[in-house]
């Protein structure tokens, strides 16, 4: 059969208003009012078409669990309707396919916690232009194949902390996708169903400072999803009581681009899968608790062109010793002071042309002393107060990157190395000011190889601007200016071909109970007046090896010798307006001095 309603009232029934069990069903610009009873819903449909439009559903009383409106194996459609008041669940549908559009849900007394306004079971549902205000969870779909939300908004209308969506389910959801979405005071999504592909965007999720929610949208622990894609979406004033904003569990594939996240407490939390992509994102004012991160990743991850300003706490904690990650082009600025490093990694790392700047944490600190590699390049380090980068264990290779400025405080380092491999090739550390007890590079029981790089007025008189121990030293090409290097019981140090300009107290190159020493076409450059020794080699151990070859100084005094030496060799070298060249303070030494030239010296 065919029913066409139009214009029409049904008030005050106390029994179903309309049911169908096959055929069509047209309601037009009508009105269920006040409507009771025991036996179901107000309009009801078994394997039929039904079309609802413009017509109103307010203060009825479905005691059914079904609610209002009805479907079993419907093709469904209601738009510009409104529900209000309802004492009961508004629409309930299954094995149905259903579409939604331009309808109004308004808070009603339902008891339901599951699907307040909409529980579809099964089947296919496409929501458009609705808004829904609800204080429990609007809409709840189990094991369904499909569904799309566009433009529509959910408010919630109490202080209950809940969900306005949830998708459950035991089957395979094909797709899903949502745009445009308004999501208002409470948790926004939870997708708890395994889903092939699904896609959030355009979508905006405001919260209020004063109101904890669980999250803005969180995926299950149990049942995963094959790809996740959310783009063109933000996150204001939301306060996680699960830490994080965005929950990824299970999520094989995750592709996050063009996010905002402003005053909320935690970004995007992501565990189980095998790779995330964080892109061209912006989190500003973001808060973590304690060190967790306001990125957390379990699996390898990929963050890029994304801003991080004015933030507090760890920025990226990525917690996976067989992982590789990498950051590109991203800027940290303006952290907030805490104890925490802003990138804490336990697997391989890369860095690439990214800025970090005035920030008072460590910058990169490896989460454990698992043999992690970090390669950083193309990089600038300005105005940090801390430590830039620490390695216990591993590998750390700086190519082509920039340090300036480093107003530090107390104790701390730019770079640092414990028990691995340090490279540093082919960049610059400039500053204008150094508290006496920092250095740039700290080399402890490393492999520490430095070339082509400069330093610049880093004198740290008491330490060692670049200070090693129990390391193996190489520098090749490098040029120094007013820079005090100590190495203290290193297995070799190596200089090839380097520029020390010494112009001023407490630079040069001192070396404690090293066990060689080798300088290759060096060049240190002092003044005629100056007092201190461009090269002094010290301690109560013989250093088996001493050799200098095509090497030049000019100014201050040269050499200093105050440990045994069992073969100090000279050779090709040159000595120029120096006051002493040589000066050999242990006995038993030998010293050979070949096809050198001393000039213009003053003792």
């Amino acid at each position: 059969t065919t029913i066409n309603v139009r214009g029409s009232v049904f008030s005050n029934n106390t029994n179903n208003c309309i049911e169908i069990n096959g055929g069509e069903l047209d309601v037009n610009d009508s009105n269920f009012y006040n409507n009771s009873g025991i036996n179901g819903s107000f309009i009801k449909c078994n394997k039929g078409s039904v079309l609802i439009a413009g017509t109103s559903f307010e203060k009825n009383h479905a005691e059914s669990y079904n609610g209002t409106l009805s479907f079993l194996q419907c093709q469904l459609s209601i738009s510009s309707s409104q529900f209000k008041d309802q004492a009961g669940r508004s629409i309930y549908t299954e094995n149905s396919s259903v579409q939604l559009s331009s309808n109004v849900f308004y808070d009603n007394s339902a008891s339901n916690e599951e699907g307040k306004h909409v529980y579809i079971l099964s089947g296919n549902a496409s929501f458009s232009n609705n808004q829904f205000r609800s204080s429990q969870n609007s809409a709840f779909l189990f094991d369904t194949n499909y569904f799309s939300s566009s433009n529509d908004q959910f408010v919630a209308e109490n202080s209950n902390n809940f969900t306005h969506l949830i998708v459950n389910g035991v089957e395979l959801m094909d797709t899903l996708l949502i745009s445009g979405g308004q999501f208002e005071g409470s948790s926004a999504i939870k997708l708890l169903q395994t889903i092939s592909s699904s896609s959030i965007s355009n979508c905006t999720f405001d919260g209020d400072s004063s109101k904890v929610v669980e999250s803005s949208i969180e995926t299950g622990e149990v049942n995963g999803i094959t790809q996740f894609g959310m783009f063109n979406s933000s996150f204001r004033n939301i306060v996680s009581s699960k830490g994080y904003v965005i929950i990824l569990n299970n999520v094989s594939i995750s592709n996050l681009d063009s996010l905002r996240f402003t005053d909320t407490l935690g970004g995007i939390y992501v565990n189980g899968g095998s790779n995330a992509s964080i892109s061209s994102s912006e989190f500003t004012r973001v808060s973590s608790i304690n060190g967790t991160g306001i990125i957390y990743s379990s699996i390898s991850t990929n963050i890029s062109s994304s801003n991080f300003v004015r933030n507090n706490g760890t920025i990226a904690n990525l917690d996976c010793n067989d992982c590789n990650s990498t950051l590109f082009k991203i800027n940290i600025d303006s952290s907030a002071k805490s104890s925490f490093p802003l990138i804490s990694n336990g697997g391989n790392l890369s860095v690439l042309n990214s800025t970090f700047n005035n920030n008072p944490n460590p910058v990169i600190l490896p989460s454990s002393s698992f043999n992690t590699t970090i390669n950083v390049r193309g990089s600038v380090f300005s105005n940090n107060t801390n430590s830039c980068i620490e390695i216990n264990g591993g590998e750390l290779d700086v190519n082509d990157s920039m340090f300036y400025n480093y107003f530090a405080m107390m104790d701390s380092t730019l770079i640092k190395c414990e028990n691995g491999i340090l490279s540093i090739t082919s960049s610059s550390f400039d500053t204008e000011d150094q508290v006496d007890s920092n250095r740039t590079v700290e080399s402890i029981q490393c492999k520490i190889s430095v070339k082509n790089s400069t330093f610049r007025e880093f004198k740290s008189q008491d330490l060692g601007s670049i200070y090693t121990f129990n390391s193996e030293v190489q520098l090749d090409s490098n040029s120094f200016y007013n820079v005090s290097i100590h190495s203290y019981t290193s297995s070799s140090f190596s200089s090839l071909n380097n520029t020390f300009n010494h112009f001023d107290s407490s630079s040069g190159i001192l070396l404690f109970d090293s066990n060689s020493f080798q300088s290759l076409g060096d060049k240190f450059i002092g003044t005629v007046d100056g007092i201190d020794y461009h090269l002094s080699l010290n301690g109560s151990n013989s250093i088996d090896s001493v050799r200098i070859s095509n090497t030049s100084f000019y100014g201050n005094n040269a050499i200093q010798l105050n440990q045994l030496a069992s073969n100090f060799e000279i050779f090709d070298s040159k000595f120029e307006s120096v006051n002493r060249a040589i000066d050999i303070n242990s006995s038993g030494s030998s010293l050979s001095v070949v096809n050198s030239t001393f000039e213009k010296n003053n003792n």
